[in-house]
């Protein structure tokens, strides 16, 4: 039940990272935000298939590549896990072979998500699209509010 409190609002958010620059300004929106509601934060991080996953299940050596990229993550989440577990936020991890933008909306349902947080690419005036497709495709398929965080590499060249 919602009781209108900004406490009650916020109380599991869902990150999507990529271990990019722009996915570290991302993550740290969600556990500041995290921090301020005593939210729990769920870093998500999928591993887009090179192929479809249908065309590529067979094979031992994609089994293999998978495996190891998902041990990577893994290992990279447990580090930001504990960090926020240091700071006081709850957190936990998810890691998944699939579309990115399916299984960050697959999770923050899973997980009852408040909030979905993902970083997106900076805008740049010869770019037709100023979201990137992981971002757009989370934006527009979601059910539950998302923060888009821009990434700031810095000063625009342009300004």
């Amino acid at each position: 039940m919602v009781t209108g409190q900004p406490a009650a609002l916020i109380q599991s958010i869902v990150v999507a990272t990529d271990f990019s620059e722009r996915s570290e300004q991302a993550e740290t929106y969600a556990l500041a935000l995290a921090q301020k509601f005593g939210a729990t934060v769920v870093f998500v991080h999928a591993i887009e298939a090179i192929l479809g996953l249908q065309e590529d299940d067979g094979s031992e050596e994609f089994v293999e590549f998978y495996a190891r990229l998902t041990s990577r993550a893994r290992l990279d989440l447990q580090g930001r896990v504990v960090q926020a577990t240091e700071r006081g936020i709850s957190a936990r991890y998810h890691v998944e072979v699939g579309q990115r933008w399916q299984i960050v909306l697959e999770r923050a349902e899973a997980e009852d998500a408040d909030l979905v947080v993902i970083g997106r690419r900076s805008y740049r005036e010869h770019e037709s699209v100023p979201l990137g497709t992981t971002s757009q495709r989370v934006y527009f398929a979601s059910h539950r509010p998302v923060l888009i965080v821009p990434f700031d590499n810095g000063p625009n060249p342009t300004s």
